[in-house]
């Protein structure tokens, strides 16, 4: 081997530990990821790429779970973060309210959904809200479901997140 070689070989392979020595020692990738999306911590970040992908998931399962898709799409109101998704229940729930206010959550079903209108036809409830979760999840720096216009305190609900079901005329009529 000549020395001209040999001096190009040797300064190639320091070359090559110096740049492998800088990028061992950076704390943060040299590639933005999702840690860097916001301060608030990756799952909670909106515009997360993984977020489209996990929705679509979540939402396939529940629709092989036989939900119908009108519950589906009350994922969509929900807050738009990884966490959001990774938090919701893989089912849903119907809220009965009372007249006077009372109220009580079940587990949601084509059964009990038709022994709930039945109900408000019969004036024993006023009205029922099909639900997944109850309280709008607060992705980074937006606003607690507390400090936002749909927010009912009483029921303890974020109505946006909700479909109401209610006497209109003589038929229960669900919006």
């Amino acid at each position: 081997m000549t020395k001209t070689v040999k001096t190009i070989t040797v300064t190639f392979c320091m070359l090559a530990l110096v740049l492998v020595s800088f990028s061992c020692s950076r704390t943060k990738p040299l590639t933005k990821d999702v840690r860097d999306l916001c301060d608030c911590g990756p799952d909670t970040c909106l515009k997360d790429p993984r977020y489209p992908a996990k929705l679509a998931k979540k939402k396939a399962d529940l629709k092989k779970a036989e939900f119908p898709d009108e519950l589906i799409s009350l994922l969509d109101r929900d807050g738009n973060c990884v966490m959001a998704i990774d938090q919701a229940p893989d089912a849903f729930r119907i809220l009965l309210v009372k007249a006077n206010g009372d109220n009580n959550s079940i587990a949601w079903s084509k059964h009990d959904e038709e022994i709930a209108k039945q109900e408000i036809l019969k004036g024993a409830i006023k009205e029922y809200y099909k639900y997944n979760v109850r309280k709008v999840f607060a992705c980074c720096t937006e606003p607690k479901a507390e400090s936002r216009l749909d927010w009912d305190s009483t029921l303890a609900l974020s109505r946006n997140l909700a479909i109401v079901c209610s006497l209109s005329g003589r038929v229960v009529s669900c919006r």
